[in-house]
């Protein structure tokens, strides 16, 4: 009996470990490893690159004008002086005339190409921001016409050089 009672206790230990080993297999909780998502691809930004084009030639188009602008305005201004203190024939004032009808004429021509970039920019939904922008260099324009208009012609040409800094600003949104 000793014998038996000998290998039942060998055979208890022999197993016990067993047992104790599968109950830890069961009873143990291993977090399940799940691999984390891959980053959602990013969306390729916009495709702006036609609407800056044509942010960037009405800028060109605004830059030329003022070019030009400071050469005429000075004439304008010498003209308008002489005018008032009557010492020009009246050929000379009306050129002056149409020189100043030729200026507000550029100015509403610029106007116009910039009413246009509106609605090209407009059309783009992720470009609102510019467009709502745009009204700043739509303001300043006008304002130069109205200033050209009653003969403050260094006046308008600041209006002018704001609204091209507005559009350089704009440019800039759109790239």
């Amino acid at each position: 009996m000793n014998r038996t009672l000998l290998i039942a206790f060998f055979l208890l230990l022999a197993f016990s470990p067993a047992v104790s080993a599968q109950n830890k297999k069961r009873t143990k909780t291993t977090p399940s490893r799940t691999r984390p998502a891959p980053p959602a691809p990013t969306p390729p930004p916009p495709d702006t690159q036609k609407e800056a084009n044509e942010v960037a030639t009405t800028l060109k188009a605004l830059t030329k004008f003022l070019f030009l602008y400071g050469k005429i305005a000075n004439g304008l201004e010498v003209a308008e002086d002489q005018a008032k203190r009557s010492r020009v024939s009246t050929t000379v004032i009306e050129q002056n005339i149409r020189n100043k009808n030729g200026v507000q004429a550029g100015i509403a021509g610029l106007k116009e190409q910039v009413d246009k970039l509106g609605q090209i920019l407009q059309a783009h939904p992720k470009l609102q921001v510019p467009y709502v922008n745009l009204a700043g260099v739509t303001q300043k324009i006008v304002e130069a016409q109205g200033l050209v208009q009653n003969n403050q012609f260094d006046e308008a040409g600041r209006s002018m050089v704001t609204a091209t800094e507005r559009l350089v600003d704009i440019l800039s949104q759109v790239k």
